[in-house]
């Protein structure tokens, strides 16, 4: 089976929340880009849905954001290259997404992320019978 989503990719499922909590952990340990971004301005993502988007990766949709107007830099802070914008080290990110929602008990399920864990658990269940 397969499941084309209507997002970039599984991670722009996560919720806006923990991202953002995720992000501005980081971002104090990224030393080249600092000047050109200011993490601050991610606080003006009020959409829950801001990281929906069938276009661009998390990563271009957080340098996006906080990228400071008068920066002219073409160094990325989390985005993997300028392209479609994924995210960097998604290995690493995924472990500070479940290390936050460890840390958060009342994180929840986006409605995009739920409706493909319930197809993913209903294709195991179904595989399973």
């Amino acid at each position: 089976n397969l499941i084309i989503l209507d997002c970039k990719e599984t991670e722009n499922t996560l919720p806006k929340d923990s991202i953002i909590r995720v992000v501005k952990a980081k971002f104090p340990r990224l030393k080249q880009v600092k000047p050109s971004y200011d993490i601050s301005l991610i606080d003006h993502i009020t959409q829950d849905d801001y990281f929906d988007n069938a276009q661009y990766g998390i990563g271009r949709l957080i340098d996006e954001k906080i990228k400071k107007p008068t920066s002219t830099t073409t160094k990325t802070a989390f985005a993997d290259g300028t392209g479609v914008g994924t995210i960097k080290d998604k290995l690493k990110f995924c472990r500070e997404i479940i290390k936050d929602f460890d840390e958060y008990s009342d994180w929840k399920l986006t409605p995009k992320a739920k409706q493909l864990c319930e197809r993913i658990f209903n294709h195991i269940e179904k595989c399973n019978s």
